[in-house]
């Protein structure tokens, strides 16, 4: 059984990411204390997403773009993050800088 909504009530449907909005903005805090490049990677979907839903909500075609802008922002970050972790495991050296963020200091 297929469901669909009302042509004049699809933008809502689409824009019900919500949820994963909020589940990729806990995931970028829990990457903090990872690498640059996932935590800039988780930031950026958090971003796009976050963007694309307001856009939805809204029917604005400048916000769906500008998400978009971000959608292939973060691509462009997952690729770069995957080929560092990749090359830089596979030669066991860092090659391809991608720093791991500062740990805070731990007290006894």
């Amino acid at each position: 059984m297929i469901v669909t909504l009302p042509e004049g009530q699809a933008h809502t449907g689409t824009g019900l990411f919500l949820p994963w909005a909020v589940l990729l903005f806990v995931l970028t805090i829990a990457a903090v204390r990872t690498t640059a490049a996932l935590l800039a990677a988780f930031l950026s979907t958090t971003v796009t997403i976050s963007v694309l839903t307001v856009g939805q909500f809204l029917q604005s075609d400048t916000l769906i773009r500008v998400g978009g802008g971000f959608g292939f922002l973060t691509a462009a970050l997952g690729l770069y993050g995957a080929f560092a972790g990749l090359v830089n495991g596979t030669w066991g050296r860092h090659l391809i800088s991608d720093p791991h963020l500062p740990r805070p200091r731990q007290t006894a």
